[in-house]
């Protein structure tokens, strides 16, 4: 029993709802073949890579990505070339946003297959396009670009 202020809880009710929390924007499958991560730093971008590589090792992952500039970004990239031989680098509208053709050359730089698309909703189609029918785009890098991608995909009921 796990016991916090007087409280008692069975252990196998923490565990049941540990299965069932939610934490939007991390490891997040918006669709069959769209996942979010936020992973801005190299903590969260290890722990991407670590489930890509394995739960997603047999299907081909296109990376949508953006970052703010003021993150360890060379280290991001280094462990976002583990998951993926493409990127397609974008920007946010947001004053920390580092400029996507800047973040494909770092990802070029990891021999990363990186292109540079400003606009979110461009690159989302582009990232799509290149993934093909049955492969997978792996948002990431930010927060707000999850956030972003995320709100596009709503329809006027707030759902998914």
């Amino acid at each position: 029993l796990l016991q916090k202020k007087g409280w008692s809880l069975p252990e196998e009710r923490v565990l049941e709802g540990l299965k069932q929390a939610v934490w939007p924007g991390r490891l997040e499958w918006l669709e069959d073949r769209l996942l979010i991560d936020g992973a801005h730093n190299p903590h969260g971008a290890q722990a991407l890579a670590e489930y890509a590589q394995t739960f997603l090792k047999d299907r081909r992952i296109v990376l949508l990505v953006g970052m703010m500039k003021d993150k360890d970004v060379a280290a991001c990239t280094r462990l976002y070339a583990r998951i993926a031989r493409e990127a397609v680098c974008t920007q946010v509208d947001y004053p920390r946003a580092m400029a996507c053709d800047e973040l494909a050359r770092l990802c070029r730089a990891q021999g990363m297959d990186a292109l540079a698309e400003p606009s979110v909703p461009r690159a989302l189609e582009i990232a799509r396009e290149r993934a093909g029918s049955d492969g997978l785009v792996i948002v990431c890098g930010s927060l707000y670009l999850v956030g972003d991608v995320r709100l596009r995909l709503h329809d006027d009921d707030g759902q998914l």
